[in-house]
């Protein structure tokens, strides 16, 4: 027997040898004390794989006729057939007398125990007898206590959640068709009227328990929990009724709920390892450009080379913060705050250039428009730096943006006290403005004002958010 448990135990399972060695204590004080005489007793193992049941254990009755004609060690311990086994594993709770169907198809009533070890489920101890409604005479229900009426069924029976009620004995009094649809998926074979709680509760809670937190908690009508049980998840709300000496338990399915959080998350989680990815890749690419820029000799070729890392780098910065969130919205203070420190990094050092900015700390936007914003903005700060303080040695960028009419709208803008320029001189829009009007219009659907002189230049952008 040792041999052949150890070998489904290795072969279905990821328990340890003192697990292993727990169980074995199990079978032979079982088989040492003839404990259970009248009684089919087996001993199953979750598969790791499957998540099915697998008979590791069975000893027949030593008093009675067994329920089974062959041995059934290494066979399946299906749900449909033996809910008890499944719930008892998950829950920790014990499983009493509740109906199941054998392997050979013979219904019987089982009472399951879990088998722990280091403060977990590792087996479950099964006890099984023939089916005998005579056990539950006490069934029915004294009708002149729990009166319900027909209007009541009606109204519960429209409910999607399962409802059931229990009263001051912790027996099951009403259910709800979608309750019974549950449990039935569960596998119970039973009627659920007079089962008790602790025979349908969904995890480690008892009926003690939940009736002990109604007594101290006196203030509170109702209580819930997040439980996962069969693969499922379900919130559980126990409601306490002042007229009411037990209490009723509504469960709603949220697995479907559940499951499409989790794919956001995951799809979240994906989106985030790209946005790392892209700012790697954009990186590379900066580092190639300033290798070939410290490598040139050509001036104008230089400029140009130094002019593309900053707009890869107004890039790269915006994709190095969706990285690091899950919401796609950017908090553009960030951002521009990035773009214009890295500017200020490669500026002249002979001249004393300040740099101002009065930036909505709340203004948040879409990834897309924050790449927008970020490049227009590098070309503006850019474009100061090399050209509004020719022939001086001091000069002002102040960089703002704020909500316009409520937050309709969004105005940035960029404003220096250069030597200006004459906006309508076509030799002076040079490959930085033409981008900032690219940008400006045609991407953010914005409308782009620049007005410059000799006391300096501002240029506005407003669009939608």
């Amino acid at each position: 027997m040792t041999n052949r448990l150890r070998s489904l135990c290795a072969k279905h399972t990821n328990l340890s040898n003192d697990d292993i060695t727990e169980i074995e204590k199990q079978i032979n004080q079982i088989s040492d004390k003839n404990l259970y005489p009248e009684s089919d007793v087996f001993i199953d193992i979750i598969d790791c794989y499957s998540g099915e049941a697998i008979v590791v254990f069975q000893r027949m009755p030593i008093r009675e006729k067994s329920l089974y004609s062959k041995d059934i060690v290494g066979d399946i311990a299906k749900r449909k057939n033996e809910p008890a086994v499944y719930r008892t594993m998950e829950t920790s709770l014990n499983s009493l007398d509740l109906m199941g169907k054998s392997q050979e198809g013979q219904s019987m009533r089982q009472r399951v125990y879990p088998i722990r070890n280091n403060k977990k489920n590792i087996a479950v101890l099964i006890v099984e007898n023939k089916l005998d409604d005579s056990n539950n005479a006490d069934t029915k229900i004294d009708e002149n206590i729990y009166e319900i009426s027909a209007d009541d069924d009606f109204i519960i029976n429209k409910i999607d959640s399962a409802v059931l009620s229990f009263n001051d004995k912790g027996k099951l009094y009403r259910v709800n068709h979608s309750g019974e649809k549950l449990y039935a998926r569960f596998g119970y074979q039973d009627n659920l009227i007079n089962l008790h709680y602790d025979n349908l509760s969904l995890d480690f809670s008892t009926f003690e328990q939940i009736m002990y937190f109604k007594t101290v908690a006196e203030n509170t009508s109702s209580m819930e929990r997040k439980v996962f049980f069969n693969n499922s998840y379900f919130d559980v709300k126990y409601i306490f009724a002042e007229n009411h000496i037990g209490f009723t338990m509504i469960i709603k399915d949220i697995t479907e709920i559940k499951m499409k959080e989790e794919e956001i998350v995951h799809k979240t989680v994906a989106i985030r390892e790209i946005h790392h990815r892209v700012k790697n890749n954009l990186q590379t690419i900066i580092s190639l450009l300033r290798i070939q820029s410290r490598r040139t000799e050509i001036e104008d070729a230089k400029q140009i080379l130094d002019e593309s890392v900053n707009r890869v780098q107004a890039i790269a910065r915006t994709h190095e913060l969706l990285s690091r969130q899950l919401e796609d919205n950017i908090k553009l203070e960030e951002v521009l705050i990035s773009v214009m420190s890295n500017l200020q990094r490669g500026s002249d050092e002979n001249r004393k250039i300040t740099v101002e900015r009065d930036i909505n700390s709340d203004i948040y936007l879409s990834s897309d428009k924050t790449v927008d914003v970020a490049l227009v903005i590098n070309e503006l700060v850019q474009n100061s730096y090399k050209h509004a303080f020719e022939g001086k040695e001091v000069g002002t960028i102040k960089v703002s943006a704020d909500y316009d009419q409520g937050q309709r709208f969004i105005k940035i803008s960029v404003e220096d006290d250069g030597v200006g320029y004459d906006v309508n001189d076509e030799e002076a829009i040079n490959l930085g403005l033409q981008i900032i009007k690219s940008y400006a219009e045609d991407k953010l659907r914005g409308i782009l004002k620049i007005q410059s002189d000799s006391n300096g230049t501002k240029t506005t952008i407003k669009f939608k958010p």
